[in-house]
C-alpha cells in the first residue's frame, strides 16, 4: 500500500496530445501516493466538443476554473496542489497559475518565455500545422501579454515585495532540453 503524498499534481498536456498521451508521466507519480488530475484541453480528445485546441487564451481560463474547482472539491480541498504543464501546457500552468498562491509547486516542460517572439522560431512544418490548426500566429498586444510567460511574471513581480517575489519565484521550475526540436533552447 502506498501512502498518499496529499498532493494533487494538475497535468495540462501540449497542442497534440492527450491526458492519456502522458501517462508515462504521471502513472509512476500516482503509484508514488500522488492524486493526478489530468485533463483534456479543449478541442482535444474528450474536451474535443468544448471549444478549439487553437484557443489558448480559453485554455488559460479554463485552468484557471479546474484550480478554482479543485480549491472547493470535497476530496481535494484539503490537499496541496502542484500543476505541470508541457509545451503549450506549460504557458497555460505559468500564465494562468502563477499569482495563484493556492498553487504550491508548478514544473513547466518546455515552454516559450514570449509567444510573439519564440513561436516564428519554431520549424515551418509546426508553423503549417499551427496555421491549418488555426492558431493565432501573430496575436495582437493584448493577447501576447497573456500569452506570454515572462510578461505575465514581470507584470506580477511589479505587485509584489521583494520577499513575496523570491517567495512566489521558488515555487517555479522550468525544464527544457537543448535537443528540443519544436521549441528551440
Amino acid at each position: 500500500i502506498v501512502k498518499s503524498k496529499n498532493t494533487v499534481v494538475v497535468v495540462c498536456h501540449g497542442f497534440s496530445d492527450t491526458k492519456e498521451t502522458l501517462q508515462y508521466y504521471y502513472l509512476p507519480l500516482a503509484y508514488q501516493g500522488y492524486t493526478i488530475l489530468a485533463y483534456d484541453a479543449r478541442g482535444i480528445g474528450e474536451s474535443k466538443k468544448v471549444g478549439r485546441r487553437s484557443q489558448f487564451l480559453k485554455r488559460i481560463d479554463d485552468y484557471r476554473k479546474i484550480i478554482e474547482w479543485v480549491k472547493h472539491h470535497d476530496q481535494l480541498k484539503d490537499k496541496r496542489v502542484f500543476s505541470v504543464g508541457f509545451s503549450i501546457g506549460a504557458i497555460t500552468v505559468l500564465c494562468g497559475g502563477f499569482s495563484n498562491v493556492y498553487i504550491e509547486k508548478i514544473i513547466a516542460i518546455s515552454s516559450i518565455s514570449n509567444y510573439k517572439q519564440n513561436l516564428p522560431k519554431y520549424s515551418p512544418i509546426v508553423m503549417l500545422s499551427y496555421l491549418l490548426r488555426g492558431v493565432k500566429l501573430f496575436p495582437n498586444k493584448e493577447e501576447n501579454e497573456e500569452l506570454s510567460p515572462y510578461i505575465v511574471i514581470e507584470k506580477f513581480k511589479r505587485l509584489l515585495s521583494e520577499e513575496l517575489w523570491r517567495d512566489y519565484s521558488k515555487r517555479i521550475f522550468l525544464i527544457h532540453a537543448r535537443n528540443d526540436k519544436i521549441i528551440k533552447f
